[in-house]
């Protein structure tokens, strides 16, 4: 997933801001988040997103790298050309920034398969589902047996494997099963939905 990145010139605290502001929305990044990511605290935050001049540098710069940005002098015509090392670590900001980002999407597609769940009326048609995706991994050995044994204890007893499997990160499997989820099916209505 690429974000969109942001090359016009920053000539103001309300216009670093207003950069930072737009780069968090355009990556789907809560306050929260971007609070985990960097440690800084909601205030400065929404400080720096208001475009208060006197943040402190060294925050500023963490957010930035957190956001996969970085602060950049240049003349008018343009920089100069990066040398392979910050080409590769810029890289590997993005690559963790889209997984931050990716990870989220994933919480919150077991988050709308908790709630789901929760209906008595919806709930066994979503285990079959979910059940039948995990017997095709099973029959196609397309995911680790340990994975297929965890889903299918999990849908045992949704509500509860849910709650203590799958939503709680902290869970030896937690964001492991997210990432090897079954209830992929619910993406793909929601994406039918929204070009219907």
């Amino acid at each position: 997933m690429q974000t969109p990145s942001c090359q016009q010139p920053i000539d103001s605290p309300e216009a670093l801001g207003a950069a930072v502001h737009a780069r968090r929305k355009a990556l789907g990044l809560t306050i929260e988040d971007v609070m985990t990511l960097t440690g800084a605290g909601n205030r400065f935050l929404v400080e720096l997103e208001q475009g208060k001049p006197t943040v402190r540098l060294d925050k500023v710069l963490a957010v930035l790298r957190a956001l996969g940005s970085e602060l950049r002098m240049g003349t008018t015509a343009g920089a100069d050309a990066e040398d392979g090392q910050e080409a590769l670590l810029r890289a590997r900001q993005q690559a963790r920034l889209e997984k931050v980002v990716r990870d989220r999407a994933l919480r919150r597609l077991h988050q709308r398969a908790a709630r789901l769940l929760s209906n008595a009326n919806r709930a066994p048609l979503l285990i079959e589902r979910a059940l039948a995706t995990v017997s095709r991994w099973e029959a196609q050995k397309t995911c680790s047996p340990n994975y297929i044994e965890r889903w299918r204890k999990v849908l045992a007893n949704p509500c509860q494997g849910m709650r203590d499997e799958v939503l709680c990160p902290q869970a030896p499997y937690g964001l492991a099963l997210m990432q090897n989820s079954p209830f992929g099916f619910l993406l793909a209505e929601d994406a039918r939905q929204k070009t219907a």
